[in-house]
């Protein structure tokens, strides 16, 4: 079967229009060109045999405006900036308008050329977003991305995927599983921080990579408006001392880029919680780019005192809200706590 022009494909929730559609029913097998639509993730398993329904001449069909007008619908779910509930009030975060439990459901996508195989997907690339905004200023672009079915559930893998912001920023994602369940979008943040990473950034929280009794999160980041002034006003001037000001200093390639670490676990009989932070990672500013705290914490056995710790902790140039003195950063410390 084939079909040239505009052609419209629809059932329950999927929905999309296409310059040509070509499909073999007897191996299966077929290919779209210049696709966009709307795909409901969270239905689309149910919806996907959907190929024989294929109709170019249906009265129903959806033009290319009212496909536009889907996305200021009330069923696309979009992304906003809310204040995340955290210790650093400065934190935004990507969240859902429509729904309480922050799965990202509908998107809209397009894709110069899809491949169809046996109801499974391939393409070169595909630009995913839910931003209501148009055109989007938020967009997952997927490269090399594939269908595959588990349990009669239908999820795409994209081989290296990138989220871009405003057409002008890029942050690689490296392989990405897009489904129904809870979206890695909620995993990405962004924050001003004027003092450590010179206002507006970018990161996104790393699912947990486990060693023994440890897991370890790695949250890189992105510095946007370090990026975009081209300048810094985090570090001090070469020599200086570490409680001197800071002042305007050029930047590298590799001030660009920041991480944060965070390790939670066991060691022995105690609990081990450790936070380090880069705002560079350009090795040269290390004693200036570097935060880290880390803790060892054990329940003492008293019968008189049942919730008896004692913690061990060492940190350097961590940040402490002491309350009465506001903020004050210890450059060095260590020592034994115990507390009831």
């Amino acid at each position: 079967m084939k079909s040239k022009g505009k052609s419209k494909f629809s059932n329950k929730n999927q929905i999309f229009t296409s310059d040509y559609f070509e499909y073999d029913f007897s191996d299966k097998s077929g290919f779209i060109e210049n696709i966009y639509g709307v795909i409901d993730l969270e239905t689309f398993s149910e919806d996907i045999d959907l190929i024989q329904k294929a109709d170019s001449n249906s009265k129903s069909s959806i033009t290319e405006a009212e496909l536009e007008g889907l996305e200021t619908g009330s069923n696309i779910v979009g992304l906003s900036f809310n204040l995340i509930k955290n210790d650093n009030p400065s934190y935004l975060n990507f969240k859902n308008l429509n729904t309480s439990n922050n799965r990202i459901q509908k998107w809209r996508f397009k894709s110069k050329n899809i491949k169809i195989n046996n109801s499974l997907i391939s393409s070169k690339k595909i630009i995913f977003t839910n931003d209501v905004i148009n055109p989007p200023k938020l967009k997952l672009v997927a490269n090399n991305i594939f269908s595959e079915k588990k349990k009669n559930k239908i999820f795409f893998i994209s081989k290296w995927a990138k989220l871009v912001l405003d057409d002008n920023v890029s942050l690689p994602l490296g392989r990405r599983k897009i489904s129904e369940k809870k979206d890695n979008l909620s995993k990405l943040r962004i924050g001003i921080d004027n003092e450590e990473k010179d206002g507006l950034f970018i990161s996104r929280t790393s699912d947990p990579l486990k060693i023994k009794n440890l897991d370890f999160r790695f949250v890189p980041e992105l510095y946007l408006q370090r990026i975009l002034n081209n300048e810094t006003y985090s570090y001090r001037k070469k020599g200086d001392s570490i409680t001197s000001p800071t002042t305007k200093k050029p930047i590298t390639l590799a001030d660009y880029f920041g991480t944060r670490i965070l390790v939670e676990g066991s060691v022995a009989s105690y609990k081990l919680n450790s936070i380090n932070s880069f705002n560079s990672i350009d090795f040269k500013k290390i004693n200036e780019s570097i935060r880290s705290s880390i803790s060892l914490s054990k329940k003492l056995k008293n019968k008189t005192l049942k919730n008896l710790e004692l913690k061990y902790f060492a940190s350097y140039r961590e940040k402490i809200d002491t309350g009465y003195h506001d903020i004050h950063e210890i450059y060095n410390g260590y020592g034994i706590n115990l507390k009831n």
